[in-house]
C-alpha cells in the first residue's frame, strides 16, 4: 500500500523515502497467497486456534510467516485480498531502518530453529533454490535467499548470486583474507578484492534504484549506498548469529566426559495416565528443544528420523519413535554431516595453492583448520545428551507420565 514519506529535507531520510520499498504479497496464485503479511491479515478465530496461535518465541519478526507455514500444513487456504490495504510509514533515518534489518535476520535465525532443513523448492515462499543458497540454509522473511526484498527494502531483490558481496559471511571471509595478506600478498589481494566487490555491489545498487528528480542528487546517492552497504550485513549477521548461538537453558550442565553417540528415552505410561501417541511426545518433545536453542527439524514423512536436531557446524542427531507394549521409546543418535565442511576444506585447499603455498603447508592448514572445527563440534556434541534428557523431563512433567534413560555407544 502507499507509504507515508519522511522529511525530505534529510539527504538520509530522501534516500529512505525515494528507494523503491512498497509492500507487496507473497503469491501463490491468483486468488491465494503463499504466506501472509502480519501488517495486513484477517484470520479467523478458529483458524488461529487450530494452528495454536502465534509463537511467542518471535518477537521482532518471522511470527507471520511461521503460522503461515503451519496453516498451510493444516491445508488452510491463504486468501488474497487485493482490496485491503494498509498504510505503512517506512523507517525514516538510517538507525531506524538497521534496527528493523536487524530484526528481519534475528527473525530469521528463528526460523532457522523452527525449520531448519527447509528449502525454497518446497513451496516457493521466497526465491527459487539455487546452488549458494542451499549451501548458506535456511528461511527467509519475506524474500530472497539473502534476505533482500520486500517490506520496506531499499534494493531489489534482483539476482541473488550479485548480493552474495553484501552479506555477512563474505566480508567476514574477505577481512579475514586481508589480514592474512600481512604474510601472504596473493590472500591480501584476494581479501582486498571481496571488500572492493562489496563496496560495488552497494554502489551499482545505489546508482540503479529509479529516484525522483528532487531526490536523485549526490548527496541521496551517497546515504543510499550507505544503506545498501549496511542493511544486508547487519541483517545477515543477525541471522547467522541466532544460527549458531548455542544457548540451552540453565538446567543443562556442560559435561566434560566421554560423548554419548546415542541413546534412548522410554516414556513409561501407567494405569493412571492416559495412553499417548508418538505423534504427541514428537510434537512436545520439539517445542521443549527448540525452547532450549537447538534447531529442530521435523519428518515429512518420508524421512529417515522423526526429528533431527541440527547443529552447526557439523552434527546431525537423529531422533525416531518405537511403540512398545505400555511405552514410546525415542531412540537417538549423533551422527556428523560433513558435507559443508568438505566443500570449505577443498576451496580452503585451492586458495592456498593458488596462493603460491606448497602442497605440504596447503595440507597442513586445512588439517588445523579441520582440527579446530572439529574440537568445536565435539564441545557442542558433549551437550547434546543432556539437553534431549531435560526436554524429554519437561515433556515428561507437563504429559504426566515418567520416564527412562539410557545412554548406549560411547566415545572420547
Amino acid at each position: 500500500g502507499p507509504n507515508f514519506a519522511p522529511d525530505p529535507q534529510s539527504a538520509r531520510a530522501a534516500a529512505m523515502a525515494a528507494a523503491p520499498g512498497l509492500p507487496r504479497e507473497v503469491r501463490a496464485g491468483d486468488d491465494r497467497l503463499a504466506q501472509l503479511c502480519g501488517c495486513n491479515m484477517a484470520i479467523t478465530k478458529a483458524a488461529l486456534l487450530k494452528a495454536g496461535g502465534f509463537d511467542p518465541m518471535f518477537t521482532t519478526a518471522g511470527d507471520d510467516v511461521d503460522l503461515s507455514w503451519r496453516l498451510a500444513a493444516l491445508e488452510e487456504t491463504l486468501a488474497y485480498a487485493p482490496g485491503a490495504v494498509v498504510i505503512h510509514e517506512r523507517r525514516a533515518t538510517l538507525a531506524a531502518y538497521l534496527r528493523q534489518q536487524r530484526g528481519y535476520g534475528t527473525g530469521e535465525g528463528l526460523l532457522y530453529r523452527k525449520y531448519p532443513l527447509r528449502t525454497a523448492d518446497q513451496d516457493g515462499m521466497y526465491a527459487g533454490a539455487s546452488s549458494i543458497g542451499a549451501l548458506l540454509g535456511g528461511a527467509r522473511v519475506y524474500y530472497g535467499e539473502f534476505g533482500r526484498g520486500l517490506f520496506q527494502t531499499v534494493y531489489s531483490s534482483g539476482n541473488s548470486y550479485a548480493d552474495l558481496p553484501l552479506t555477512f559471511q563474505w566480508i567476514v571471509v574477505s577481512l579475514i583474507l586481508l589480514i592474512l595478506g600481512s604474510v601472504n600478498r596473493v590472500l591480501g589481494v584476494l581479501g582486498a578484492g571481496g571488500i572492493a566487490l562489496s563496496i560495488l555491489a552497494a554502489a551499482l545498487s545505489a546508482a540503479s534504484v529509479p529516484l525522483p528528480r528532487p531526490h536523485s542528487g549526490p548527496a541521496v546517492r551517497i546515504n543510499l549506498w550507505i544503506v545498501n552497504l549496511l542493511g544486508p550485513t547487519v541483517r545477515s549477521f543477525a541471522r547467522e548469529r541466532i544460527k549458531w548461538r548455542f544457548e540451552p537453558s540453565t538446567d543443562i550442565q556442560d559435561s566434560n566426559g566421554p560423548v554419548k553417540l546415542s541413546g534412548q528415552i522410554e516414556f513409561v505410561t501407567s494405569h493412571v495416565a492416559p495412553r499417548f501417541d508418538s505423534a504427541t511426545i514428537l510434537g512436545a518433545m520439539r517445542d521443549a528443544l527448540i525452547r532450549r536453542g537447538v534447531a529442530v527439524a521435523e519428518t515429512d514423512g518420508f524421512q529417515s528420523y522423526d526429528l533431527e536436531l541440527v547443529v552447526p557446524p557439523m552434527i546431525r542427531a537423529p531422533i525416531n519413535a518405537l511403540r512398545k507394549d505400555a511405552s514410546i521409546a525415542l531412540i537417538w543418535r549423533i551422527r556428523p554431516d560433513p558435507r559443508r565442511g568438505l566443500i570449505a576444506a577443498a576451496v580452503t585447499f585451492l586458495v592456498l595453492l593458488a596462493a603460491g603455498f606448497s602442497l605440504s603447508t596447503a595440507i597442513v592448514g586445512v588439517v588445523l583448520a579441520a582440527v579446530a572445527v572439529g574440537l568445536i563440534a565435539i564441545a557442542r556434541a558433549r551437550r547434546i545428551p543432556a539437553i534431549i534428557n531435560a526436554g524429554a523431563s519437561e515433556v515428561a512433567g507437563s504429559l504426566g507420565i515418567s520416564i527412562a534413560t539410557r545412554a548406549d555407544d560411547e566415545a572420547r
